[in-house]
């Protein structure tokens, strides 16, 4: 049956309740895009429906089961799972039996774009109860706050939302999103002087990762080694000069950062699978 108008039904024995969001100690949830989030624990009956809202709605069971419909499929949400019903779409969710959960809606946002278009229900990957124990913390902690100042309360956000995130695997998104930006930044860097003697330590700095890390973000995403994306990049900086100059051996050896015509040679015959001499021959505009 299609859901055509919001609807709650929630008994008088259920606990309802919704986290602080106003706060100034809850402004780690504002920075993570959290519009709201509540802990649930219920009993039957309890029937929540909503035809569209602009906001994806996350909701991680800590026990017991509902039932759920959600663009035209329907199924059951257990313990140690995270259910999303993605924005812009209308879901349905009914507590089978006594049901605690936590809930959470998330404003639409660039690194979202994967919860958009269709629900998704999985096993949690870690301790939904470090969760409820943080969900019940910042309660706490939120009472005793004055002046809507509690370092505790906010470290407790920044907790719950860097769970939810993980869980969304969202974070693991975000890192592969920005040391793709980092590593763009820095090739950019090398390609513009290639003459420079760099080095993967000091290439590692520049992204502020440890030589092994820096490594390992190159493997994912170049499918290369630091040292190789070097060689690559003055390799082909060394094959347009061959082709569109008259540059002695020498002189591109030097504007590539080769200390000699030997080992410059070398490596060019390693990369292209001939000498300079024949590329050129071979190439020459």
């Amino acid at each position: 049956m299609p859901i055509t108008k919001d609807y709650a039904c929630i008994s008088v024995d259920c606990r309802d309740q919704h986290l602080p969001m106003v706060p100034a100690f809850a402004e780690p949830f504002r920075k993570a895009k959290i519009r709201g989030a509540g802990i649930h624990d219920v009993v039957v009956p309890y029937e929540i429906q909503r035809v569209s809202a602009p906001w994806h709605i996350v909701l991680i069971t800590i026990s017991g089961s509902a039932r759920f419909s959600c663009q035209g499929r329907s199924g059951l949400i257990k313990e140690n799972t995270i259910w999303v019903g993605p924005a812009d779409t209308s879901y349905q969710y009914i507590a089978k039996e006594n049901w605690k959960f936590i809930s959470a809606a998330l404003i639409k946002s660039s690194h979202r774009e994967n919860l958009e278009g269709k629900f998704s229900l999985k096993m949690l990957q870690n301790n939904v109860l470090h969760l409820e124990n943080a969900v019940e913390a910042y309660l706490s902690e939120a009472v005793q706050a004055q002046e809507g100042k509690s370092p505790a309360a906010s470290a407790l956000a920044e907790y719950i939302g860097l769970f939810i995130e993980r869980e969304l695997g969202l974070e693991e998104e975000q890192d592969y999103t920005r040391n793709a930006l980092k590593l763009r930044r820095i090739w950019e860097e090398v390609n513009a002087t290639p003459d420079y003697g760099w080095t993967v330590t000091e290439l590692a700095s520049k992204a502020n990762v440890s030589i092994r890390q820096f490594q390992r973000m190159m493997k994912k995403n170049y499918n290369s080694t630091a040292e190789g994306m070097i060689s690559s990049i003055r390799m082909q900086r060394a094959q347009e000069l061959l082709t569109s100059t008259d540059l002695t051996l020498e002189l591109i050896a030097e504007r590539i950062g080769y200390s000699s015509v030997f080992s410059f040679s070398k490596a060019f015959k390693n990369f292209v699978k001939e000498s300079p001499g024949a590329y050129r021959n071979k190439n020459k505009v």
